[in-house]
């Protein structure tokens, strides 16, 4: 018998040796409290470089009466409790420490009192607060740079409107044919420039939270049509097919914004067309349950798998020798993506290399507001009489651009640059 009580005192002494080793390599404090909160067991003296001197653990919170209220209900309601955080400072530092606890009972069901870990917590709080400081910098860094982009932007294309104006009146002008030639060229460079302005603003509005739809009541299918339309001298350029199937259970008015429907439209279809040398494109819409899918798909030189998971990036091409050679940005899927998301719809894209690519985007259907009138019983009114037109615009160049176009078409310009100056 003495033997037996012998080994079970040294297994007892293992048990209890391996228990505290355990303890002081996980970091955490670990108590036991009767009912009336005294300490019953505590692993070690110190937590948090403070000194537990007190027999009762709410003493411990003596200073911090509302944690010390938080612990007691968390007591009170006899079940478990997890993570519950208090905040102090030591020595002028600030420490985090996590308190976790359950009540324990005898063999007869009654309370004997409580049982936790006190943790550390004070790095991971750190990190943790680092790491949202961080975010919030990257964030107003990010917002910053959309903004000085969006002002950029802005400030080259009221300039660039103004050459594009010129170039409109001297084209009319009386010029030689090769004049024209190069006029052509120029105009056409300035409008791809004007485009990836555009695009860039764009982009910069949607990063920087100053973006928004402009519903209305609009013919989704004329949207459509009217794209198909605007493209297809490109189509006929490189002796491509353009087809446009849409399905007649398309409501025939929606509630949408029909610029950024269209601007989605433009790249898709047009992507299409850029990517195709031979055979076609076609533009399939139809109405799925309570959604409108569009796709277009096309014959052209398709995408890669390892290029698909980066083609929605902004800047960024599925080959490098595509910008040579195709020209663009990069950032019309990026904008389109962004845009059809604002509109609560979907993007997809399948696409195998030499053989095509479809790209299926899925419009939510939002009814028309009200009765819509035909526009073809509008009566169309033609203005013939000359107007006296005050132009209010502060760039001398846009204000000559505006004058030279108003006065061709006989009307009196009155210019001032602003609403306080005199005329």
């Amino acid at each position: 018998m003495q033997s037996l009580v012998t080994a079970r005192t040294q297994e007892l002494t293992h048990s209890q040796q391996r228990f505290k080793d355990f303890a002081r390599t996980v970091g955490d404090w670990f108590w036991e409290i009767d009912t009336d909160y005294n300490f019953s067991y505590i692993s070690a003296s110190h937590i948090a470089n403070h000194l537990i001197d007190n027999d009762n653990i709410m003493a411990f919170f003596d200073g911090h009466e509302d944690f010390k209220q938080k612990f007691r209900l968390q007591l009170q309601q006899n079940r478990s409790f997890e993570d519950l955080e208090w905040q102090l400072v030591i020595d002028g530092k600030e420490q985090w420490l996590s308190f976790s606890g359950t009540p324990y009972y005898n063999k007869r069901g009654l309370l004997l009192g409580y049982r936790g870990t006190a943790k550390n917590i004070s790095v991971r709080k750190k990190r943790l607060c680092d790491l949202q400081q961080a975010r919030q910098q990257a964030e107003s860094a990010n917002k910053a740079k959309s903004q000085f982009i969006a002002m950029m932007s802005h400030e080259i294309r009221t300039p660039l409107n103004a050459v594009l104006g010129l170039m409109d009146l001297l084209s009319s002008s009386g010029l030689e044919n090769e004049q024209q030639q190069w006029l052509g060229q120029m105009e056409q460079s300035a409008h791809l420039l004007l485009t990836i302005i555009n695009d860039i603003l764009d982009l910069s509005r949607i990063e920087s939270g100053s973006f928004e739809l402009f519903n209305s009541n609009i013919n989704f299918s004329d949207s459509i049509t009217l794209v198909k339309n605007q493209l297809q001298p490109e189509a006929n350029k490189k002796n491509i097919l353009l087809q446009c199937d849409i399905d007649k259970s398309i409501p025939e008015y929606i509630f949408a914004d029909k610029n950024r429907i269209i601007q989605i439209m433009f790249n898709l279809i047009g992507n299409a067309i850029k990517f195709t040398n031979i055979g076609s494109v076609k533009i399939v819409a139809r109405k799925i349950g309570n959604n409108i899918e569009v796709s277009v798909l096309d014959t052209g030189i398709g995408i890669a798998d390892d290029a698909l998971e980066n083609l929605f990036n902004p800047f960024h091409q599925a080959d490098g020798s595509i910008t040579r050679k195709y020209g663009g940005t990069g950032l019309g899927l990026t904008i389109s993506q962004l845009l059809i998301k604002k509109m609560k719809g979907t993007i997809a894209i399948k696409s195998e290399l030499g053989v095509g690519s479809c790209f299926t985007v899925t419009f939510p259907i939002h009814p028309a507001e009200v009765k819509i009138d035909n526009p073809t019983e509008r009566k169309q009114i033609k203005l013939t009489q000359s107007l006296n037109i005050l132009l209010v615009e502060d760039s001398p160049t846009n204000q000559l651009v505006a004058r030279l176009m108003l006065e061709r078409r006989g009307h009196q310009v009155t210019i001032t640059n602003h609403s306080q100056e005199q005329y």
